[in-house]
C-alpha cells in the first residue's frame, strides 16, 4: 500500500510538472496587441468591397497569422463577407491572414455613419490577443465632387506603409494598392508612376520574375499580387508612386507606397506573412520549451532518487 501511495504521488508530481512546463511555453510574458483599424470611406451605394487588412503584433516573436471575429457590424449598417462576396462572416469565426486580407463589406443602401466590428489576433501557439475595432465610415453620394465630366476627379489614391521587410528576403508580397471613387464608381485599375531606386530593390509582378515598369497599367488582381525584392545590404525606405483609375478612366492623385527595409527584425515585428507557418488555428497546440523539459526531468529524477533511497 505504501508503494502504491508513493507511486501515485510520483505520478501526480510528474503530471503537475508536465502541465507547468507546457503552460509556460505559451503564456509567460507574451503580449499580443491587435490593431484598431479605420477603413477608407465607403459609399452606401456600392456592392461588397474590399476593406482594410487586419493585423496584430506580439512581443514573443511568434507569428500572428490567425484572427478571430469577436463581433459583427450592426445589421442595419451592412454585411461583412468573405473574399467571395457571398459567404457571410460569423461571430467567433477563425480566419487565416489570407482570409482576413480578402474580407469585404457590403454597406446597406441608405445607411450613413460608422459601421464597425471587433476582432483579436492569435499567434501560432493559440495565444489570443487584445480585442480591437475596425471602423468603416459609410457615406452617401450627396455633395460628392464631379466624377470626371469636365470637373475635378472624384478618385482618391491611398498612401501605403508596408510592414518592415528583411533585406535578406527574396521577392515577397507587399500590401495591396487601393483607391476609392466618391461617386461609387469602381476603382479597378492602377498606374505605376515611379519605381523604387535600383539600389533599394526591384518591384515585380506576382510571378516574382517580371519587373514592373513606369506607366504600367495594372488590374486590381495584378496590383494585389505585387512583390518587392529588397537589395541585400540595403537599409532604409524603398518607395514608389501610383495612381488609382476608376471604371470611367478617371485618374486619382499620385500616392506613395513606402516599404521599410531593415537588416534585423525586432521581437515585436512579425515580418512577412509568407514566413508564417500557421495555416489553421485548430492545428495550433502547446509545446514544451527547453526550460520546462529540463525542470520536468530534474524534479522527476530527484523524486525517484529520494524514494529509491527510502526503499534501501
Amino acid at each position: 500500500m505504501k508503494i502504491f501511495k508513493k507511486s501515485l504521488l510520483a505520478m501526480i508530481l510528474f503530471s503537475s510538472t508536465l502541465l507547468f512546463a507546457t503552460g509556460t511555453t505559451d503564456t509567460t510574458g507574451v503580449t499580443i496587441t491587435t490593431d484598431d483599424k479605420t477603413n477608407n470611406e465607403l459609399l452606401n451605394s456600392v456592392d461588397a468591397t474590399d476593406i482594410v487588412d487586419l493585423s496584430a503584433s506580439t512581443t514573443s516573436g511568434l507569428h500572428v497569422c490567425n484572427f478571430r471575429i469577436k463581433s459583427l457590424p450592426a445589421p442595419e449598417s451592412g454585411v461583412l463577407y468573405m473574399a467571395d462576396g457571398v459567404s457571410r462572416v460569423e461571430v467567433n469565426q477563425n480566419l487565416t491572414q489570407d482570409e482576413t486580407d480578402g474580407l469585404k463589406f457590403d454597406p446597406k443602401e441608405g445607411f450613413v455613419g460608422n459601421a464597425s466590428f471587433t476582432y483579436s489576433g492569435i499567434d501560432i501557439n493559440g495565444n489570443e490577443g487584445t480585442v480591437a475595432t475596425v471602423t468603416l465610415p459609410i457615406i452617401s453620394a450627396d455633395g460628392g465632387t464631379n466624377g470626371g465630366n469636365g470637373g475635378s476627379t472624384s478618385v482618391t489614391t491611398d498612401d501605403k506603409i508596408n510592414p518592415k521587410m528583411l533585406n535578406t528576403l527574396p521577392a515577397v508580397d507587399i500590401l495591396n494598392l487601393s483607391g476609392k471613387d466618391a461617386n461609387g464608381v469602381d476603382v479597378d485599375n492602377f498606374v505605376i508612376k515611379s519605381l523604387p531606386d535600383a539600389q533599394s530593390g526591384i518591384l515585380y509582378m506576382a510571378d516574382g520574375t517580371t519587373a514592373v515598369v513606369v506607366d504600367q497599367n495594372l488590374t486590381r488582381d495584378e496590383a494585389d499580387g505585387l512583390k518587392f525584392d529588397p537589395a541585400e545590404g540595403f537599409v532604409g525606405d524603398a518607395q514608389f508612386n501610383y495612381q488609382a483609375v476608376d471604371a470611367n478612366g478617371n485618374l486619382g492623385n499620385a500616392a506613395t507606397v513606402t516599404i521599410p527595409v531593415v537588416s534585423t527584425l525586432t521581437p515585436d515585428n512579425n515580418g512577412s506573412a509568407e514566413d508564417c507557418v500557421c495555416e489553421d488555428y485548430n492545428e495550433s497546440i502547446p509545446i514544451l520549451n527547453n526550460f520546462g523539459i529540463l525542470l520536468m526531468v530534474v524534479i522527476t529524477s530527484l523524486f525517484g532518487l529520494f524514494f529509491a533511497r527510502k526503499e534501501i
